[in-house]
């Protein structure tokens, strides 16, 4: 891990929040449905009983949507809708750059992270967070859900009408209130119900779910404060580099061990990236918790105390009364994680290597080795909550991600705490107590009213919290923005109107209309306000100002300027398909490519590079696999114009072998009748078998070239080729060697020199 002299460490207590919260959830809680809380409707009339039933069904599937949606994504119906979700969330294809891991490859349906490295990975200044909602919070979304869907749901009553029913109605409203036992909704929504010569005027309905969300969030809270305290993640990825590791190639590089042997072993870094995300495989995903449906300790016969306490180490104890109707379970499936580990040169990791002459040269130089190596690991784990009786006996999930950290082979809370390489220095440290919007409730009573505004929505008013949002506060200047689609020029009706205030706050606003147009006025926010566009197929785009009292600036226009043109480019889906260029001998390439063989596979991330700060991530991964004969060779990319960083990771499962004393160590000493009297040694003394290993890839990035995707070519293009390279099979250890071909393992490590070498055709071919 990259460190500077001086560490600031900010450490925002957003998990101290989640403990309170919690804490007050669970164990304090005495929330139940009162008489008060009861919204009753009127007395209707038997022949308006199907309307209200109507809007009742409707009412509940909406709501339940949402709860099931919830618990499938750590508390958010949608991380990537910002105006449900009431957050801007980041969700990029590396997962431990996110504050959520998406459960597919397009980035879709992500889960919220509960506790993480909210940094970027080799982050100077480092911050933790959480980014668990508040009951509040899961109220407001329910409550938008159900508002901007309920239109679709009533569908104006058209049924009704056939049957000659007729209808005035208002706005409609929700009010969502969670209960430690159910969840109850409410809906306001005068409506006149006329048939005949008959009329009713109703206004409020009601429905209940019965799920206790309280419950899974109190466990899911209780779960993310362990990791956070007792870092039982950490724990477990110490002790696999420890039992794994070994001066071994089939092993991992070990923390520390030395041994005099002019035999080196050293290791490929992808190939042990690929280890450690099998290991993780195969002990994450059998942690328990104890306390739960089936959970048991792990034994094996004949263990040693060791081995025990490493099994030990794979059940938590984190709950403080058994829950034996819920099934917890860990999972890390295999996404892609951070990993580096120091020393090494490039993508070969070797040991310190010290030649110590012996006095008097009595005796041949001693050759030490030094394995001493440090690693940084950070990867993602979902944990699921799930009950089968829940919901009727249907059965409900609530999942949210933990994030194992480890810098230094030490765990992140230690390597702040001072734990790390370099000397500790109170003075060095600031903690940046950060205001947040989360809210502990006393929930032996009501929570406290909230005061909201309603804003213009297709479907309905839409019910908002923030003060800044209120139509009394849009006295910052008007607008007039006109939205283009970039690949037609058209105009772009229906794109969401959201102005944001730094990290204050951000509001929906409106919708661009028929001509693609939004005017009306802004709230005020100096220096750090941003309007942003989106619509579901386009990327979102932002635009900085500054609003004050009747006037606004924007950079890059006239001052005074009201009224701007804004290009929202739509993303163009193309097929994929993926080709390998197989070199058969150093420095030669590219005669013809193929498709990759059945055992080989393939690992893509196409990450657009951001031209400003304010542009929209694009980050997609794309695996190819060909051992799977049902598997589809055709992925479906999203790409705009712009510039990509692509890189990818051939795999061969088959492996290479490297045979034994295949390359001769003759070093001469004093003795004047023997040529290698100092050091006579033919290695590796027995073979080395890399299975499976890195065979190739491809890079465009910063050092070789990015790949520029033009407006006109995916505009009119369906397909793009992808190519990576298989580098020349090694036949030892390196190119010194005794065997007729001689490929050292060093090719596995030029992938990014034969990409600039041979980028005209390893350039993605769009057509």
């Amino acid at each position: 891990m990259k460190r500077k002299g001086q560490v600031t460490v900010f450490i925002i207590l957003g998990l101290i929040i989640l403990i309170g919260i919690g804490a007050s959830i669970y164990y304090f809680s005495a929330k139940t449905l009162k008489k008060e809380d009861v919204v009753r409707a009127e007395d209707v009339p038997n022949w308006a009983v199907p309307v209200t039933s109507f809007i009742d069904g409707c009412m509940d599937e909406l709501g339940t949507k949402a709860l099931i949606k919830i618990g499938e994504h750590g508390g958010y119906i949608d991380m990537n809708d910002d105006y449900l979700s009431g957050r801007e969330f980041i969700i990029k294809a590396e997962p431990t750059e996110s504050d959520g891991v998406s459960l597919s490859m397009e980035n879709d349906n992500p889960v919220a992270y509960w506790w993480y490295l909210k940094s970027d990975n080799e982050c100077i200044n480092c911050t933790v967070s959480s980014a668990a909602p508040t009951i509040a919070e899961i109220e407001g979304q329910v409550n938008r859900y159900i508002n901007r869907e309920m239109g679709s749901c009533l569908r104006d009553f058209e049924d009704f009408r056939k049957q000659g029913f007729d209808f005035e109605k208002g706005n409609l409203n929700i009010t969502t209130r969670v209960f430690q036992s159910n969840v109850v909704i409410t809906l306001d929504y005068p409506v006149k119900i006329k048939k005949d010569n008959s009329d009713v005027d109703l206004r409020l309905f009601r429905t209940e779910i019965g799920l206790n969300l309280i419950n899974y969030l109190a466990i899911a809270s209780s779960i993310a404060v362990d990791e956070a305290d007792n870092q039982s993640l950490e724990k477990i990825t110490q002790n696999l580099i420890s039992w794994y590791g070994g001066i071994d190639y089939n092993k991992l590089p070990p923390i520390a061990d030395v041994e005099d042997n002019y035999y080196v072993v050293r290791w490929a870094k992808t190939a042990v990236e690929e280890n450690i995300k099998e290991l993780l495989m195969r002990y994450i995903n059998v942690v328990q918790i104890k306390g739960t449906k089936d959970a048991e300790p792990i034994s094996a016969t004949g263990a040693s105390d060791a081995e025990e306490a490493f099994y030990g180490s794979l059940f938590f104890d984190v709950l403080p009364i058994d829950f034996n109707q819920l099934d917890i379970s860990y999972n890390y499936l295999g996404w892609p994680i951070y990993f580096d580990i120091t020393p090494r040169g490039g993508e070969i990791i070797e040991p310190a290597i010290r030649k110590r002459e012996v006095p008097t040269g009595a005796m041949d130089p001693i050759q030490t080795n030094t394995y001493q190596f440090f690693y940084d690991i950070s990867y993602p784990v979902i944990v699921e909550i799930r009950d089968d009786s829940a919901l009727n006996n249907r059965g409900y999930s609530f999942m949210f991600a933990l994030e194992g950290n480890m810098r230094d082979n030490i765990d992140l809370l230690e390597w702040h705490l001072g734990g790390g390489t370099i000397p500790w220095d109170y003075s060095w440290v600031e903690f940046d107590l950060r205001e947040t919007d989360y809210t502990t409730y006393d929930f032996s009573t009501d929570p406290p009213t909230e005061t909201t505004h309603t804003i213009r929505t297709e479907g309905g008013g839409v019910t908002a919290t923030s003060l800044m949002c209120n139509q009394n506060q849009l006295i910052g200047g008007n607008i007039s923005i006109t939205v283009l689609d970039g690949s037609t020029g058209g105009l772009v009706e229906g794109v969401y109107v959201n102005f944001g205030c730094g990290d204050y706050a951000s509001c929906g606003i409106d919708f661009t209309d028929g001509n693609g147009t939004y005017k009306g006025a802004l709230p005020i926010c100096a220096g750090s306000g941003y309007i942003k566009l989106e619509k579901e197929g386009y990327m979102s785009k932002a635009i900085p100002l500054t609003t004050n009292f009747n006037s606004l600036s924007i950079p890059g226009y006239p001052a005074g300027s009201d009224s701007i043109g804004v290009i929202l480019e739509p993303y163009r889906e193309l097929n994929a398909n993926l080709f390998a260029y197989k070199m058969t001998q150093p420095d030669s390439c590219c005669s013809g490519s193929g498709a990759i063989n059945s055992n080989e596979r393939a690992l893509i991330t196409i990450n657009r590079v951001k031209a400003d700060v304010y542009e929209e991530e694009l980050n997609q991964f794309l695996m190819f696999d060909g051992s799977d004969s049902s598997y589809d060779r055709t992925h479906t990319l999203k790409l705009v114009p712009g510039e990509y960083e692509i890189n990818a990771i051939l795999f061969d499962d088959a492996g290479f072998t490297i045979p034994a004393n295949c390359k001769h160590i003759c070093e001469e000493g004093l003795n004047p009748f023997s040529d290698c009297d100092a050091a006579d040694e033919w290695i590796p003394p027995q073979k080395i078998e890399m299975i499976p290993s890195m065979a190739g890839g491809v890079n465009f990035n910063l050092n070789t070239s990015y790949w520029f995707a033009s407006s006109s070519a995916i505009d009119s293009g369906e397909n793009i080729d992808l190519y990576v390279v298989k580098v020349p099979t090694p036949t030892c250890i390196d190119y010194d060697c005794e065997l007729p071909v001689c490929i050292g393992m060093e090719e596995i490590a030029k992938v990014e020199e034969y990409s600039e070498k041979f980028e005209p055709q390893l350039t993605p071919r769009i057509y």
